[in-house]
């Protein structure tokens, strides 16, 4: 796993990305829903899995 602090980070270094956007403030059974999900499409599309959440909650800006 790697953490990006900022989105202009990780340019170029996703091939096929299958993202999800959110906010993964704890992972309870309906993220691990997802997660599995996205994990697992790309797995079978050969990309990459990516997880955009935010920090802080945007509750809280």
């Amino acid at each position: 796993m790697k953490i990006y602090k900022e989105l202009k980070d990780f340019r170029g270094e996703l091939k096929k990305p299958i993202l999800t956007i959110g906010n993964f403030d704890g992972v309870h059974l309906g993220h691990q829903t997802i997660l599995k999900k996205i994990v697992s499409r790309a797995k079978e599309t050969g990309g990459s899995s990516v997880v955009l959440t935010f920090e802080p909650h945007p509750v809280k800006v």
